[in-house]
């Protein structure tokens, strides 16, 4: 098993060619200087052969901690002091203090009553509305939660200026300021920023937060909300742990019983943050570390080397639409994981896992470190005491494999099978019984709602807080359209979910295909759009059974099929052309000859269905064969596709029309 955890400059100073040597000073110059991160490239490439060997040994020599998570005596005595520095007067605070409430070993005396309600999910559903957040619907359990929902409500409009009633330390409110400081221009306070203010006081309650109205204009607003979140999360537990240690020698000294001070987990990581590729990882650590405030990073060069191209080798397209550059700008490896350490006056990047406060990766590449369960390499202690897991830009995940997230789920909070130096006197009593999954956070971010995470919002969400998932009405994207077209929305009734696949394969290969091959002029210039992979080999294999003349392009396509299918596509040779979501997504070609758009099932990113059938127009421009009257548009959809219809339709409309007697529907 691997682990980039290795000091790349340490390795490269013996060598011929060193690495050179960025400023340590947290500064975001480094990060935007090309000429900077040219040289840091090239040497990191240089070098990275020599690492490999290096990086698979890191594990195996984990540092000795003490029980605090904290190696320095004298560090944790001014960790104490500045923690009772901080605080003024825990009386003066008008609202609760959500992260004593929650984590406070004083939880586990009634922590199975609530457990009990969680298991029998009876959990009771409000929802409210507002003009930032939409539609915010709280799965509450009786007993378990400290505030009035109403009056929470009613305080997410107010600015995020009360930092010091949240219980944020006064050094990172000024930290979180300056990160919203533009470039030229002094802070103007809170008119923009009311997205993060809203999901920050949510967060802060320590709920569990689906939220799906993530889109790539607010990103950077949801990634300061959760990084200010996990950041003042960090710093309460280290106040906590430094103040109880001070306490306990203390008394030691004064041969005092003050009893216990049970304060931590099993292992040092509290914070999980999965992302899709490293370009995202780069601007959410960048991020961090502005939020985090330290004068000094430690091993920022080899972040910039690692997770930054030459700007010279980013070749991506930029006459492609916004959402496609905000995913591809930029390095788009989707195989990464490092720790980060918050000490008093430096963070550390690349620290070894067991030493870090906060874990970054890819799914791919955490359930890599993992392994399989059941295997004696099986690696699942360094989650065993995760308190927030964050996962972001899910819409991309489910684009790569939804797989390796679930598999991570499942690592979490596990009995760790080593003790990793922990001192179990300080232990909570509720992670020593198995029970830290029913305190940890999950907050997860995407574009859209689909069912997979509809299922990972029942089955993994069971924070005894309760949660939260945040919607919003859709208008449709149908009036993008921009030639008038006949538009066909097909219902095909299926008795059962677990039948919906093969009802609808069945109504295409025995009334839609034919009917299309009996009328000659749709029998040609057919882009067939199939969501699924599997639904796409399915009808792959028959469409060759029955000898089509079609070509298929998927994500799995190599470059020379793609330009000959695309190709003779385009100048008629090909009647039929069917492709996958995930293929659009990652390439996003301009598809040109098409004539007729069937999608076989409706797209998860709503702004493919205008897309698509808008690239009929390209085939008009170039060949002037063709009238917007020959064009036609046929969705097939089932009953139980009411999320991706509401996306494409709207959802008053859509409620409709996955109802009543009428199965056929037509907009122009």
């Amino acid at each position: 098993m691997t682990s980039e955890t290795t000091d790349i400059t340490a390795v490269a100073s013996s060598q011929k060619n060193p690495i050179p040597t960025l400023s340590t000073n947290n500064d975001d110059a480094d990060f935007e200087d090309p000429e900077a991160i040219r040289l840091y490239i090239s040497k990191y490439a240089e070098n990275n052969a020599s690492l490999d060997a290096r990086l698979a040994e890191q594990l195996k020599s984990r540092p000795t901690q003490d029980s605090d998570g904290e190696n320095d005596d004298e560090d944790e005595a001014l960790l104490a002091k500045e923690a009772i520095a901080d605080e003024d007067d825990p009386t003066d605070y008008e609202t609760i203090d959500y992260y004593t409430t929650h984590f406070g070993d004083a939880v586990s005396d009634e922590l199975d009553l609530h457990i009990g309600r969680v298991n029998q999910g009876s959990a009771k559903a409000r929802t409210f509305t507002n003009d930032v957040l939409h539609r915010i619907t709280f799965h509450s359990y009786e007993g378990a939660n400290v505030d009035n929902l109403t009056e929470l409500v009613a305080s997410l409009n107010k600015p995020l200026d009360d930092f010091k009633a949240l219980r944020i330390k006064e050094k990172v409110k000024e930290h979180w300021v300056e990160a919203h400081r533009p470039k030229h221009g002094a802070f103007k306070g809170n008119s923009h920023i009311d997205l993060e203010a809203q999901l920050f006081r949510l967060m802060n309650t320590y709920r569990d937060v689906l939220f799906t109205n993530r889109l790539h204009s607010n990103a950077s607003q949801i990634r300061r909300a959760y990084l200010l979140h996990a950041v003042s999360h960090l710093y309460k537990h280290r106040d906590a742990t430094a103040e109880n240690a001070m306490s306990l020698r203390r008394a030691k000294l004064r041969r005092e019983d003050i009893g216990e001070k049970r304060d931590q987990g099993f292992t040092r990581p509290k914070v999980l943050i999965m992302l899709p590729a490293r370009n995202s990882a780069l601007e959410v650590v960048r991020m961090l570390l502005r939020i985090g405030g330290k004068d000094q990073v430690e091993k920022k060069a080899q972040l910039i080397g690692g997770f930054s191209i030459r700007p010279e080798d980013d070749r991506v397209d930029l006459s492609k639409p916004q959402d496609f550059l905000a995913n591809f700008r930029g390095h788009t490896d989707d195989y990464f994981r490092f720790g980060i350490k918050f000490s008093r006056q430096i963070d550390h990047l690349f620290t070894d896992f067991y030493d870090s406060d906060i874990l970054v990766a890819s799914p791919l590449a955490m359930r890599m470190a993992i392994g399989i369960p059941g295997s004696k390499a099986y690696e699942s202690d360094l989650l065993a005491s995760i308190e927030m897991v964050i996962v972001d830009q899910c819409d991309f995940l489910q684009m790569q494999n939804w797989e390796h997230v679930e598999h991570v789920m499942n690592a979490l909070n596990l009995m760790p099978k080593e003790a990793h130096d922990c001192d179990f006197s300080r232990v909570r009593r509720y992670a020593l019984d198995g029970k830290t999954r029913y305190l940890r956070q999950n907050l997860v971010f995407t574009d859209y709602l689909t069912p997979e995470l509809n299922a990972m919002y029942k089955k993994y969400f069971q924070n005894v807080a309760g949660k939260v998932r945040i919607t919003r009405s859709h208008p449709g994207v149908i009036t993008k359209v921009v030639a008038k077209i006949p538009q066909v929305f097909t219902r095909v009734d299926c008795p059962s979910l677990a039948q919906a696949d093969d009802t609808r394969f069945q109504y295409f290969t025995d009334t839609l295909l034919p009917n299309m091959m009996a009328a000659a002029w749709t029998a040609k210039g057919v882009l067939i759009f199939v969501p699924s992979y599997f639904d796409f080999v399915r009808v792959r294999n028959y469409m060759l059974k029955q000898n089509y003349s079609a070509g298929f392009i998927s994500e799995y396509s190599n470059r020379r099929d793609i330009t000959r299918h695309r190709l003779a596509f385009f100048r008629g040779q090909l009647s039929f052309l069917v492709i996958t979501e995930r293929f659009h997504f990652y390439r996003r070609y301009r598809i040109r000859g098409i004539q007729h758009v069937v999608y076989y099932g409706l797209p998860q990113h709503n702004h493919y269905y205008p897309e698509l059938i808008n690239f009929m127009a390209l085939t008009n421009a170039t060949k002037g064969a063709f009238d917007a009257e020959d064009w036609t548009c046929t969705a097939l959809f089932t009953n139980y596709d009411l999320q991706q219809l509401e996306r494409v339709v709207g959802t008053d409309v859509a409620k409709k029309m996955v109802v009543g007697a009428k199965s056929v529907f037509t907009f122009i």
